[in-house]
């Protein structure tokens, strides 16, 4: 794997992470499927999806896509009392 695919790995997976924020931010639309998304960028799913296809690692970019989302659920839980 090159420089640059790492690089372009390390910089979906930042962008995945932002998708699940915790607490109040600002929402757009995905550009490719019209899902919610943070500040109007790919959604998680599409992002995962992106991720996947650059890496090669179908299983593995779903798996992080969710551990990321069960992780900001369970520390809202944790800390708000509450799951999003």
């Amino acid at each position: 794997m090159t420089d640059e695919q790492q690089a372009t790995i390390a910089t979906l997976i930042h962008r995945l992470h932002r998708q699940y924020p915790m607490g109040v931010t600002t929402m757009g639309h995905c550009p490719q499927c019209e899902n919610p998304s943070r500040g109007g960028d790919l959604c998680g799913r599409c992002l995962a999806a992106e991720l996947a296809d650059v890496s090669g690692q179908h299983q593995a970019a779903h798996c992080l896509h969710t551990a990321i989302k069960h992780t900001r659920d369970y520390t809202a839980l944790l800390i708000e009392g509450e799951m999003p």
